[in-house]
């Protein structure tokens, strides 16, 4: 019996790409005539084509947005190639299930920052998202209501007054979070999302909880899908990220380490045996390596490089 080796990821890239190339538009002579001539190139790029096939047979179009004519535009062409691509990588009997949890969403959303960056988002409606380091989400107007889904990072809203009153709602992989005419930041980790107001009030409802919370402006909690936390008083630095500063008040090494790696390219750890020491100022975060500088100047710790973009917090030896 004759094996075959799975389509490498190039290939499948090329497949996912001429999907949506000829699925968004109508393909000229040449185009077809491109698409005939790769698939027929190696046996791989057909292998690759039958998997699309096989899918589109289960599951419809694939995914159903990259048919729309918006797909004109290139970013919004990139988004529905590693939608694809996604579905195309899956091979296991499990595999819509996977489909369903890898970070996929958060690869081909809408609106992202990489990490260190920082940016504002006009709505449709002329409410504001600005959106914190690391952050992926997609934004989900229709007639009924107004929707952000947040895969990853953090994301402050204000939002604005809708003509037709449609409820303002942010998706999480936790549950879901309702403005009540609002200010207010929600940011999602892998075990939990935490809701931030700061103005007015709004409603957290998990995704397999029993009830809804309310927090109302300077209130703040977090939740998984079970349940909500305590409500806690929130920290009057809580937005000082959108100034390009992060704030510390007597706060341990440790927990001020773990929030400036977030705006940070690599690995940066600190040593569980100086996480006790506190910390207290305002840093730039343009400038992580000032910051970590500052540190070292201040209290009794070194930085130690493995690389470039590995460094530890150690004590001073």
């Amino acid at each position: 019996m004759r094996v075959f080796a799975k389509p490498g990821h190039a290939v499948l890239q090329a497949a996912a790409e001429w999907y949506v190339q000829l699925q968004a538009e109508n393909p000229t002579v040449q185009q077809l005539q491109g698409f005939e001539d790769w698939l027929h190139a190696d046996a791989s790029h057909r292998r690759a084509w039958a998997r699309v096939q096989k899918l589109e047979q289960q599951f419809g179009l694939l995914p159903v947005d990259v048919a729309l004519p918006a797909l004109r535009d290139a970013r919004a062409k990139r988004r529905a190639v590693l939608k694809v691509m996604a579905l195309l990588a899956l091979t296991s009997p499990a595999g819509w299930l996977a489909y369903e949890q890898l970070p996929w969403r958060a690869m081909a959303a809408e609106y992202t920052t990489a990490t260190g960056e920082r940016r504002q988002v006009t709505l449709a409606d002329g409410g504001s998202l600005f959106l914190n380091t690391s952050t992926a989400l997609d934004v989900d107007y229709n007639e009924r209501q107004r929707l952000l889904r947040l895969h990853d990072g953090e994301v402050l809203i204000e939002t604005a007054p809708d003509a037709v009153q449609r409820p303002f709602l942010v998706q999480t992989r936790h549950g879901l979070v309702q403005a009540l005419g609002t200010k207010f930041s929600v940011r999602v980790a892998s075990d939990e999302t935490q809701v931030s107001v700061l103005q007015h009030a709004v409603e957290i409802t998990p995704t397999k909880g029993q009830s809804t919370v309310r927090l109302q402006a300077g209130e703040q909690a977090s939740f998984n899908a079970e349940q909500t936390g305590s409500i806690q008083t929130l920290s009057p630095y809580h937005d000082a990220w959108m100034r390009g500063m992060l704030m510390a008040v007597d706060q341990p090494l440790g927990e001020f380490i773990t929030e400036l790696a977030r705006y940070r390219p690599g690995i940066l750890r600190c040593d569980p045996a100086i996480a006790h020491l506190r910390v207290s100022g305002a840093f730039r975060l343009a400038d992580t390596d000032e910051a970590l500088k500052n540190l070292v100047a201040t209290l009794p710790i070194q930085l130690v490089y493995r690389t470039r973009y590995w460094a530890t917090l150690t004590p001073l030896s």
